[in-house]
């Protein structure tokens, strides 16, 4: 369902914008395998309230006033959801031995100089390209680090990334707002969401630092596509020197070795499986209650999304072997545009 007028943009059923049909992905109609994620939306027990008969709800009220303080309750409330794309959690297999950027932070860095440099020279007919989506802050190797400083810099980077964060509005729309001379107190349920949001940094941190989730694919990155986007023969023309060969080049290799122009399917080799890894959604579901004489309770669930296979169809091999020549001839990995060195999590 699309909200819009002729005035604003379109948005999604929960204000989300909506990127334009250009920038837009189609589902394959002729794919014949899918991936069936748990909706991982929230606000869900809003909806299980309003089919509450309004006699009990009227009750629930009425007791919280005689007794000035709220019940709680037992029940689970789904009331934020948080979705991003945690990106390389581990350093690219072909950066420099001297890196200072991660994979993810050069690229950021590249693409903003291209886009300023776009800007500048007002080139027309040519559109800039998309930076990433996420804070420049945020730096994937702060999340898999281990480092507690570190992992909640990234989650603050994280929380602060455009609509990555939704939280259920619990406030009823009233159509004579305004009339109120003296506010109605707040609910046990706007309650919650004001402690949610003020401690969503804490309880994501917290997460981060004891869930598997970030460890196992940060340890899954780094096993498949080892090499790296380059072929074995790729890698021999590279030699001691570290220079990296031409396109031409690498395929010239391949036919006089017999190797495959493009990655076979070996872990070691399978950039396919690495790259769908570096490019899924993580989801996720915050549940919150308050209990008698308890603070506000909390738990997370999490999954894994958009993992559909990236293969090399279009040329994507072709292209993120560009991408990495970029990033090595451009100074990108040496920390070229950045004053942080994604090693150590330090400023330089």
């Amino acid at each position: 369902m699309l909200a819009m007028s002729d005035a604003e943009e379109a948005t999604d059923w929960s204000g989300r914008p909506i990127k334009p049909l250009k920038k837009r992905r189609l589902l394959d109609d002729t794919e014949s395998w899918g991936l069936v994620v748990e909706d991982m939306s929230c606000g869900n027990y809003l909806y299980n309230e309003m089919e509450m008969q309004p006699e009990a709800m009227q009750e629930d009220e009425d007791e919280e006033m005689d007794d000035g303080s709220d019940d709680g309750s037992d029940e689970w409330k789904d009331m934020a959801m948080i979705e991003f794309k945690p990106k390389w959690l581990a350093q690219s297999p072909n950066a420099p031995v001297d890196w200072v950027l991660c994979r993810t932070c050069a690229v950021r860095h590249m693409q903003s100089a291209k886009k300023q440099t776009k800007g500048l020279l007002c080139v027309p007919g040519e559109e800039a390209d998309d930076l990433e989506e996420e804070a420049l802050d945020f730096c994937p190797l702060d999340l898999s680090s281990g480092d507690p400083a570190r992992i909640e810099k990234a989650t603050f980077a994280i929380l602060n990334m455009e609509n990555s964060v939704m939280i259920a509005d619990p406030t009823p729309p009233s159509d004579d707002e305004g009339d109120i001379d003296t506010p109605a107190p707040p609910t046990l349920n706007q309650k919650l969401a004001k402690s949610l949001e003020n401690s969503l940094v804490t309880l994501l941190t917290n997460f981060f630092r004891t869930s598997p989730i970030i460890p196992l694919l940060t340890t899954l990155q780094s096993r498949f596509g080892s090499r790296g986007v380059f072929t074995s023969a790729t890698l021999t023309l590279m030699g001691e020197k570290d220079i990296l060969p031409s396109e031409d080049e690498i395929r010239r290799a391949c036919l006089a070795t017999g190797e495959k122009y493009e990655p076979t399917l070996s872990d070691e080799d399978d950039i396919w499986t690495a790259m769908t890894l570096r490019d899924c959604s993580l989801f996720l579901k915050v549940w919150v209650r308050k209990r008698r004489g308890r603070g506000m309770e909390a738990k997370i669930d999490a999954k894994v999304g958009d993992l559909d296979l990236k293969g090399g169809e279009g040329g994507r091999a072709v292209y993120w072997r560009d991408v990495e020549r970029r990033l090595r001839m451009g100074g990108w990995y040496g920390g070229k545009g950045s004053p942080r060195n994604c090693r150590t999590g330090q400023e330089l």
